[in-house]
């Protein structure tokens, strides 16, 4: 809808980026932190118990993921207070899973 395509332009102090650059950078980050908590409850998994926060955190990866599908793109959109939920929560799960 911007009229580009996650792209930056030349500008007298560097570049000019557009608004679909920063969403573009946001969903990197986002896949960044989710396969992050991946491994961390993983890692959690190759101990004798999967913690109470690595279940937790299972939980919330599989509620979150869950309704999203391949071949709908509005299955994955969220509003900006959804969006912000999703990443304080997943920040929270990181944290309580943080290596020791």
């Amino acid at each position: 809808t911007e009229g580009s395509w996650a792209q930056v332009y030349p500008a007298s102090d560097g570049v000019a980026d557009t608004v679909s650059w920063e969403r573009t950078a946001q969903g990197v980050w986002d896949y960044r932190y989710l396969k992050t908590l991946r491994a961390r409850i993983d890692a959690e998994r190759k101990g004798a118990r999967l913690a109470v926060e690595a279940h937790a955190a299972e939980a919330f990866l599989a509620a979150t993921l869950k309704p999203i599908t391949i071949d709908d793109l509005a299955s994955a959109m969220l509003q900006p207070q959804e969006w912000a939920q999703f990443r304080a929560a997943l920040a929270r799960h990181l944290t309580a899973l943080q290596s020791k």
